[in-house]
This record gives structure tokens, C-alpha cells and sequence, in this order.
């Protein structure tokens, strides 16, 4: 025996609608039948994954984005650094290199006019120990060390004496008037040569 649901009155099994109210009676075995599944337009379905979709990249985007943007900013900021490092031609000249030439020019001119006279062989030998030193030395970052430049200042000392000695006898002699004009030119060479960047770029 069963009742209807709707006003409560006993019900046969086997009846189908309530003989009170109407209502249709339901059996049980169709209470312990689950609904049956309600099927959705498709097109429905799929505008409310889209939209769903939509939501969910527009919120990641908004979150994520400025991360990875500012990420690529860096990475190329890097990359074109590294190819502009890399397209650069490395320059491993000294700026005293030029200044050596010289050095070694006058050098050259003072012991080919001037090779008897003991100040000029002094003055070579001088030389020849910076020259030799600075060819060793020359690729390593700092050429002219402590060592070098204190030669130099000896040697610019004895230029400086050899010049005054040769200043006495300039109006009298073209030779020393030809001697201190290289010697001058040479003691400015040697300032040069500790004045100047002693580091290779």
C-alpha cells in the first residue's frame, strides 16, 4: 500500500493517478530510477566553454603577462648586448705603442749621428733595456710597470744634462744645434711615454 504525495491519500499499486487529486502516482521503482540526464543544445554547451575559456585566459593574462614581458625585455636587452660585444672588433692596442715607435726612431737617429759620444751610448743603452722590456711586456695589460718607468726617468735625467751640455756649444756648432733639437724631441717622447694611458683597451 502507498500513498499519493500530493494529498496523502491511500493509493493501490496498480493505479496510476490518484483517485482524490489526480496526480499522477509514481511507482518505486521509478523513485529509485535515476532522472534521466537532460540534454543541453549543443551550441549552447559550446558558447559556455568559450566564454569559460575566455574568462580564464584573460585572467591568467592579466597576471602572467607583465612577468614574462618584462622577462623578454631583459633577454633581449641582453642578447643584442652580447651580439654588439660580439659584432664590436676588440682592440688590443696600446696608445703607447705610437709613442714607442718614435721612441724607437729617435733612438735610432741619435746613435746613427751621434755614435762616438758617451752620453748617446749611455742614452742607448737606456734604451735598448726599455725597448726590449716593453716587447716582452707589451701584451699584457699594463706594459710600462714601476720598474720601466723609473728607467725612464733615469734616462730622461741624462738626456736633460747631455741637451744642457750641448745648448753651450749650439752657436758654434750645426751639430749640436742638430743634437738638441732631437734631444728635446726626445725628453718629450719620454714624458709622453710615462704621462700617458699605460693600459692596453
Amino acid at each position: 500500500m502507498s500513498y499519493c504525495v500530493n494529498c496523502g491519500s491511500k493509493i493501490d499499486s496498480t493505479t496510476k493517478f490518484c483517485p482524490s487529486c489526480g496526480e499522477k502516482v509514481v511507482s518505486e521503482t521509478q523513485k529509485k530510477r535515476k532522472p534521466p540526464k537532460m540534454e543541453m543544445d549543443k551550441g549552447v554547451v559550446k558558447s559556455l566553454k568559450e566564454e569559460t575559456s575566455n574568462f580564464i585566459k584573460s585572467k591568467v593574462k592579466k597576471t602572467v603577462t607583465p612577468k614574462i614581458s618584462k622577462e623578454k625585455l631583459t633577454v633581449a636587452d641582453t642578447v643584442t648586448q652580447e651580439n654588439y660585444t660580439r659584432s664590436k672588433p676588440i682592440n688590443t692596442k696600446n696608445p703607447i705603442q705610437k709613442w714607442m715607435i718614435f721612441y724607437f726612431v729617435i733612438n735610432f737617429i741619435l746613435l746613427y749621428l751621434y755614435s762616438g759620444q758617451k752620453e748617446v751610448i749611455g742614452i742607448s743603452l737606456f734604451s735598448s733595456i726599455i725597448i726590449i722590456s716593453y716587447l716582452i711586456r707589451r701584451k699584457k695589460e699594463k706594459p710600462f710597470n714601476l720598474v720601466l718607468k723609473i728607467v725612464l726617468i733615469l734616462q730622461i735625467l741624462l738626456v736633460v744634462s747631455t741637451l744642457f751640455q750641448n745648448i753651450e756649444f749650439m752657436a758654434d756648432n750645426t751639430d749640436s744645434a742638430i743634437a738638441v733639437v732631437l734631444l728635446a724631441a726626445f725628453i718629450f717622447i719620454n714624458i709622453k711615454l710615462l704621462i700617458v694611458k699605460n693600459k692596453t683597451v
